[in-house]
Formats: C-alpha cells, structure tokens, sequence
C-alpha cells in the first residue's frame, strides 16, 4: 500500500512551458555582452535557483565576466519574450490539477524562481488553482539539487517527505526530491534523465497524463 498524502510540483518546465523563456533571456544577456553561451551549458543550469546558475557563468566565463551589469538587465529581457511569446500551461497541468483539488489532496508548488515570478506566471498560464504551500528557491538555505526546498514544502503540507510524490523535469530537481526521501516522478522538459537520475527515480514519463495516472494510484484512487 503506498502511503503518499501529498504532492509537490515544480513549476517551470513541469507545469508552465517557461524553460525556453529562461534560456532564451540567459542566452541573449550574455551575448551582450561578448559571450557565448552554448546549449550545453545553459540546459546544465536547468532546475537552478538564480545564484547557481550565476555561478556556472563564472565557472564558464570566469570573473572577468560583467555579472552585476548582467543582472541588472536580464530579467528585462525575460519580461520581454514572455509578454511577446505567453507562458503556456504544459499540456495535461490543468486536468491533473484540478484532479488533485477536485480530491482535497495537498499540492505545494517547490520552484528555484523568485516568488514574484510565480505570482506572475501561474496567472499568466491560466492556473488558478489554490496551492496550500509554495516555496521558491530563494527562501531556502541551499537550491536544488540539494533536498532542502523539498523538505520545506513537506513541512509547509505538514506530512513527512516520505508521504508526498514530487514532480520534476529536470535533474537537478529530480535529486532533490529524492535526496529529500520523496517518491520522484520525472517528466523531462528540455533533457533526459541523466544515469544517476534514471538509477533512481521511481518513475520517468513523458507527459503529464502518464503522471497523472501514476499519482492516482499512488494516492489509492485507481
């Protein structure tokens, strides 16, 4: 009998197609810059908080590279593309969501972004739902792939991680829904699961709909 009460998803890449966003924006700061950024690097920084992935460009650039002038002007260019391109819903969030709340069960939202950026891109993807706890990248000690936004939103949903099912597209946040102790179901976005990611996880699908089944029975309701 499995003894999952809670979910918890991501958000970018997961429930809302706004992964292209990032990297488009990411890509275009830094080529203003002089730089390159390559599809390699800028997918490794896929399920990363803002300070990590700041940190990949230096480890790619070195400190020569103009980070407080590309902070600066980035989220600009985000703002940019999502107003001219939308944030659509990725396909199957909708039914699945409404599955969960039409059920009571607990849903938390576990995102590297910035709170305001779920506040703007929920709405914007026509998500409306009522999530009982979100906790975003910033508010937590260490970002993904460590365990901790994982184990903050257990505690947000007051149930053990042991007792919530995480949804990720990414590695980075695949580890850190299992470093958490969490039952990990992948949905890849951008990229595949990685070997270690593949050894571990419990499930990998490729749509929501699949999920959405798995979660169900999980949850003792198939």
């Amino acid at each position: 009998m499995s003894n999952i009460r809670a979910i918890v998803f991501d958000m970018d890449g997961l429930l809302i197609n706004s992964e292209p966003i990032y990297q488009a924006a990411w890509r275009e700061g830094v080529a203003h810059f002089g730089y390159e950024l390559t599809e390699e690097v800028n997918r490794s920084m896929l399920g990363l908080n803002n300070d990590d992935s700041e940190a990949v460009l230096i480890r790619e650039f070195g400190h020569d590279f103009p980070m407080l002038e590309f902070r600066e002007q980035w989220p600009q260019r985000w703002q940019d593309i999502a107003s001219e391109k939308g944030i659509p819903p990725m396909p199957g969030a909708h039914d699945l969501l409404e599955s969960l709340f039409s059920r009571d069960i607990p849903i938390a939202i576990a995102t590297s972004s910035e709170r305001h950026k779920v506040h703007q891109c929920l709405p914007a993807a026509e998500i409306h739902h009522e999530f009982h706890a979100i906790v975003c990248g910033p508010e937590v000690p260490n970002g993904k792939p460590a365990p901790d936004i994982y184990q903050h939103a257990a505690q947000a949903l007051n149930v053990a991680p042991e007792e919530c099912a995480a949804l990720e597209d990414s590695n980075n946040g695949m580890r850190a829904a299992l470093s958490a102790g969490m039952t990990a179901i992948m949905v890849p976005d951008l990229k595949d699961a990685e070997p270690d990611v593949a050894d571990r996880a419990h499930y990998i699908v490729e749509h929501l709909d699949e999920a959405h089944r798995i979660l169900l029975e999980l949850l003792g309701f198939a």
